[in-house]
């Protein structure tokens, strides 16, 4: 976690992005607070790239090359 924190820090000073890690505790008592906040606009998720069910071999290798800036998304059909 202090090797994310750190490396968050340091990017985003080079990027000029903020890098965060968000947590939430399981259960839905907590997933709607987050829910909510992401609804309303205040929590911003970026989704690096988007694959089909079908592709799901090739998301992880993307995922697994290590150079994805943001979420990798599996989307059944």
């Amino acid at each position: 976690m202090l090797r994310v924190l750190t490396a968050g820090t340091v990017l985003g000073g080079l990027t000029g992005r903020s890098i965060g890690v968000l947590g939430v505790k399981l259960g839905p008592d907590h997933f709607e607070p987050i829910a909510r906040r992401c609804v309303a606009g205040e929590v911003q998720i970026h989704v690096d790239r988007t694959f089909d069910l079908d592709d799901v071999a090739q998301a992880l290798a993307h995922v697994g090359e290590g150079r994805t800036l943001g979420k990798v998304v599996v989307v059944p059909r």
